[in-house]
């Protein structure tokens, strides 16, 4: 599971924050990115899709449990090669690659998948290629995606 985090500032402050676009065929992407290292090295480290019954607008609590089945932690090697920025992008500044405040972003379902699809391939031939195709074709099914119509990440990263 993961925390939330807390409001910052103004009347509000020290309440949880709340998702409230998280439902039950939603995922999280957990990210990292070390101190030293530049914003668009943010790498991702694991992904889960949010427990079936999940609605982010009641969570009282902050915390965002993972599904029991459809989690995937990344080793340090598929880490390194499935980046953030390949597949995120805000609209506003399609090139800029900067986090600034807040602990979360929502993601577009496509770049979830295209994610997992990245992950599948990194996988290949490998004991983990089964559990993270059927993650992939879990999420697909759940959010309405045709998994032959995802077309290449088109992230910051790959606008530059």
């Amino acid at each position: 599971k993961v925390f939330t985090g807390t409001i910052q500032s103004g009347k509000s402050k020290g309440q949880v924050r709340k998702l409230s676009r998280l439902a039950g065929n939603s995922a999280c992407v957990i990210t990292i990115r070390e101190h030293n290292m530049a914003e668009e090295d943010r790498c991702v480290t694991g992904i889960f899709m949010v427990q079936d019954d999940f609605d982010g607008s009641l969570c009282e609590d902050g915390y965002i449990a993972a599904h029991p089945e459809y989690r995937l932690q990344l080793t340090e090697k598929e880490s390194r090669k499935i980046l953030f920025w390949n597949y995120y992008f805000n609209e506003r500044f399609p090139k800029r690659m900067t986090w600034n405040a807040g602990r979360h972003r929502y993601l577009d379902n496509i770049w979830v998948a295209q994610i997992l699809k990245d992950l599948i391939s990194l996988r290949k031939n490998s004991d983990n290629e089964e559990t993270a195709q059927s993650f992939f074709q879990h999420y697909c099914k759940a959010n309405h995606i045709n998994e032959n119509e995802i077309l290449e990440p088109n992230g910051a990263l790959k606008r530059i």
